[in-house]
């Protein structure tokens, strides 16, 4: 199998503390690896990809340690170098109950601040699907650097995507504007750029963050903006700061405030949903949505037989609902034998709304079930005139969901 991932960086042993305090305070340390790209390239080679890792290791116990343990992870060595001339690099790190723990670096000089366009020269990048590298390695010295923009060559090359961590250290560079005229100028040769918000203001210049998307949504959609990826940070209807109310309207749930609840689109069109955020205080995040237009031609496909979610023994279906303020919580439904049909019982208080969705084999396929998947007059009395399935007095409910005409039947 070729391998999917290259990666070159300097792996270092480090000594972590046993116990809080500074440096002279501490008792014991424990010994561990490190290194940005030598953690990629463990995590994803633990998860069955091939990945290849560039470095220079000292001729020393520390380098043939790390050496031990990359063979030991399954990760391809062959463009391991061992270098009889530098030493491997070290560092200890203290321990803290809060903030960030102090770390003090033994690694100047070090072999890997060695590594050359010969080393990349001599590695074989054909058939690799992904380049991945940091600004440490770019920070070590003139002759990594130059490594680095080597292997951003061969990348292109080899039709490789390119994906950079800026992971910025200050202290490794000469000066902090040459750091962000060297960051950002290997970013514009990159295709995936992961800075963290900081260090995006760092290599930007601009304390606030602007995020933007271009879409099309139609009458009956329904979102909210996650920006942080915790349903604690989420953002509905009300924390538009510019929204027009005869595009979109308040959809309710997802936390009862309209600061969490969720967007409902009354008006088809093409879109803009912007987001400026500053990572020092929130209250001065915007959001605005703009319509552009009508939307685009064919970007909503017909909805045909061959458009069809096709059910099988893989499909299963989930139930969320308000019952938990932020609807952080899933019910599978059980499968009826011998049937495409899957049902729940449960016992609900008057106003608790229910989303229901379609997984496959574990993975959320993206299709979901509202108050239009209940068709028949029986299930539609029980419920309020609501975009979810809204129950209208507490009770006993049992929910059976067709997965193949995706319809819903509600019994009390």
């Amino acid at each position: 199998m070729d391998r999917q991932l290259i990666t070159l960086g300097e792996a270092m042993v480090v000594f972590i503390a046993g116990n809080e305090g500074e440096f002279t305070e501490i008792e014991s340390f424990s010994k561990g690896i490190a290194g940005a790209e030598l953690n990629v390239s463990i995590g994803l080679s633990r998860l069955g990809n091939k990945v290849s890792y560039i470095t220079r290791l000292g001729d020393d116990v520390f380098g043939h340690h790390i050496e031990k343990i990359i063979h030991e992870e399954g990760i391809l060595a062959d463009n391991i170098f061992i270098d009889k001339e530098h030493s491997t690099g070290f560092y200890f790190k203290t321990k803290v109950k809060d903030g960030d723990p102090k770390v003090h670096y033994f690694r100047k000089n070090t072999a890997a601040c060695h590594l050359s366009t010969k080393d990349i020269e001599s590695t074989n990048f054909a058939g690799a699907k992904i380049l991945h590298i940091t600004g440490i390695t770019a920070a070590l010295s003139e002759s990594s650097l130059e490594a680095v923009y080597a292997a951003i060559e061969k990348a292109r090359q080899n039709d490789m995507l390119i994906s950079f961590d800026p992971n910025i250290r200050v202290q490794l560079w000469k000066s902090e504007a040459y750091m962000i005229e060297v960051l950002n100028d290997i970013a514009s040769k990159c295709d995936l750029i992961l800075p963290g918000i900081k260090e995006g203001a760092i290599l930007t210049g601009k304390e606030t963050n602007e995020f933007s998307i271009i879409l099309n949504l139609y009458d009956g959609d329904q979102f909210q903006i996650i920006h942080d990826w915790a349903w604690d940070g989420q953002k509905g209807y009300g924390c538009f700061t510019s929204i027009d109310d005869s595009q979109m309207e308040n959809g309710g749930g997802l936390g009862g405030t309209d600061d969490t609840s969720n967007i409902n689109v009354i008006k088809d069109g093409n879109y803009t949903i912007t987001l400026t955020t500053d990572p020092d205080n929130s209250l001065q995040d915007t959001l605005t949505i703009v319509r552009n237009g009508d939307a685009t031609e064919s970007a909503k496909e017909p909805e045909t037989d061959d458009n069809a979610y096709a059910v099988t023994d893989a499909t299963g279906i989930v139930v969320k609902g308000s019952w938990v303020s932020d609807w952080s919580e899933n019910k599978d439904l059980e499968r009826v034998e011998g049937t495409n049909k899957f049902t729940i019982t449960m016992d609900l208080d008057a106003g608790t709304e229910l989303y229901f969705m379609v997984y496959d084999n574990g993975a959320d396929t993206g299709l979901g079930m509202n108050a239009t998947a209940v068709t028949d007059g029986d299930s539609k009395a029980l419920l309020e005139d609501a975009y979810n399935i809204k129950v209208a007095e507490a009770g006993t409910y049992t929910f059976t969901v067709d997965a193949e005409t995706m319809t819903i039947t509600i019994t009390k």
